[in-house]
């Protein structure tokens, strides 16, 4: 388990804007980090929690670009937020990959993720069982 980001925000909040001026070097060591541990731990499933990772995710696995525009969870769901057998790029790990609602904001957003293809009391936890029980 990790972060795309290693780091807490300054100060005592825990939530808000992250990364508010860009840092590369700060963030090209956290993705090289993430790509390390891809590579060590060989996960069958990632979970990208927050709609920044989702759109993040496309970075170094390409077949997750139609999640790198998306403006909400609603465009998410219409693209799939389940995507199967993804290459991540520069580690040798194929996996399946769930766009998720970050905890914190779960369960009073759990309508916002209530579509056709999820219209479960938990959609987040089907999505996961799903791509769990296709590796």
């Amino acid at each position: 388990m990790t972060n795309w980001f290693v780091g807490l925000q300054p100060g005592n909040k825990q939530v808000g804007d992250f990364l508010v001026r860009p840092s590369p070097r700060y963030e090209a060591d956290c993705h090289q980090l993430l790509l390390e541990q891809i590579t060590t731990l060989k996960p069958e499933v990632i979970l990208l929690l927050g709609l920044l990772c989702g759109r993040e995710g496309a970075r170094n696995m390409p077949a997750l670009r139609p999640w790198a525009g998306v403006p909400n969870w609603s465009a998410v769901d219409s693209v799939g937020p389940v995507a199967y057998d993804i290459e991540v790029d520069g580690t040798g790990v194929r996996v399946n990959v769930v766009a998720l609602l970050h905890p914190s904001f779960s369960p009073p957003n759990q309508r916002l993720r209530r579509s056709g293809m999820f219209s479960v009391e938990k959609p987040g936890a089907e999505m996961v069982r799903r791509a769990l029980s296709v590796s």
